[in-house]
């Protein structure tokens, strides 16, 4: 016994590798009681991360103790050194704020207890982590803020979330959790936003008419056709010079002359979100595309620009979160419907009674969605 506790005070690392060691398998240990307690959500889930919480945190206290203690016996025996010292100080600084980081979470989560963060998740999916005595069971998924989450869950939710994710794929979770120890509260499916998702973000001017021609990307309401110019003026530029410079043909020009009369232009914003326009010259004379008129829109997520609430049509429509009921409940039975692919379907409305030149086409995918948008207000030389 001499000769271990003399190694231990001639070897400090191999006591601070000890000591790591007993606090490893008290994270193990305390984990497993957690687990014990049964429960991933709600208060029972909130108990079970304080206790492998408090395991942890009372292993380390213990080592940093430890560390203490032999060092005052250390100086007694042997005199003070100035590296035995500095790695036992060391050592007992990185217990102390290996507790703090562990309890500071449940502690700041207190106040949530009773009116815990709300969120609302698209794109769900299920996982589950197969670990040697348990396992453990995740729902992912988008927040209204584009960012990607992930909560832990109990069995049972996870077997109900994936049922119903086979029946609806375009379900929406409404979930109540603790902020710091992401621990979940309660938690709900939602066919449709609630109103309260999205009422600080929609703006007052968009009109619930359809031939309204509006559309809202961020805070800015745009109604088509509308000025290049103004695009630019909230933020929207072009990918390219090129393009900027495209020279459009005047939409009174003859037929035989309009050598560039409705050209395809890409404009993107400062957060890497991108818009398709087509633009309409509707000067007496050619003019680049920057001094034009956009009379057709198109966006899409295809590239997962727009995974937040952002993009909002009349009636409520919101890219990337609204099911094809709404669509119908808002607009009615769309005049035509189009296959994409296999992961993909177009509906398109004729507005103003017209075939051509006046449409709004919804594309919604795989998990029916709303995917895509296609605003269409064509100028003529008549108008």
């Amino acid at each position: 016994m001499h000769k271990d506790s003399r190694f231990m005070r001639e070897h400090p690392v191999a006591l601070i590798a000890l000591i790591i060691t007993v606090v490893c398998l008290a994270a193990g240990l305390s984990t497993g009681v957690s687990g014990f307690l049964g429960g991933k959500e709600g208060i029972s889930g909130y108990i079970s991360t304080w206790a492998w919480r408090l395991g942890v945190s009372f292993a380390a206290l213990s080592a940093a103790a430890y560390i203490v203690v032999r060092e005052m016996n250390a100086n007694k025996q042997k005199g003070r050194s100035i590296v035995r010292t500095a790695l036992m100080a060391l050592g007992v600084a990185v217990c102390l704020l290996l507790v703090i980081w562990l309890l500071q979470a449940p502690i700041r989560d207190i106040p949530y207890l009773m009116a815990p963060e709300g969120a609302y998740v698209r794109q769900l999916s299920y996982d589950v982590s197969t670990g040697e005595d348990t396992d453990h069971y995740y729902v992912e998924g988008i927040s209204a803020e584009g960012k990607e989450v992930r909560f832990q869950v109990n069995r049972s939710t996870y077997r109900q979330g994936k049922e119903l994710l086979e029946e609806n794929p375009g379900v929406i979770m409404k979930i109540d959790y603790l902020p710091h120890t992401d621990v979940v509260m309660e938690l709900d499916y939602k066919e449709n936003l609630d109103r309260a998702a999205y009422q600080d973000r929609i703006s007052p001017e968009l009109s619930d008419n359809p031939e309204s021609f509006q559309i809202q990307i961020g805070q800015d309401v745009f109604t088509v056709p509308v000025a290049v110019s103004r695009l630019r003026e909230k933020g929207w530029n072009f990918v390219s010079q090129e393009e900027a410079n495209t020279m459009v043909a005047s939409i009174f020009a003859p037929w035989e002359s309009r050598f560039e009369d409705h050209p395809l232009i890409h404009l993107v914003n400062g957060s890497g979100q991108t818009i398709t326009v087509f633009v309409r010259n509707t000067a007496d004379h050619e003019a680049p595309a920057q001094d034009c008129m956009a009379d057709v829109i198109s966006l899409s997520n295809d590239n997962l620009e727009y995974e937040g609430i952002d993009v909002f049509l009349p009636g409520e429509l919101i890219l990337s979160w609204s099911g094809k009921e709404q669509m119908t409940e808002q607009y009615g039975r769309p005049d035509e419907i189009n296959e994409l692919g296999d992961y993909e379907t177009e509906y398109t409305y004729h507005l103003l009674g017209e075939e051509y030149g006046h449409r709004l086409r919804l594309g919604y995918g795989a998990n029916d969605l709303l995917n895509s948008i296609w605003i269409e207000n064509w100028i003529e030389a008549d108008d």
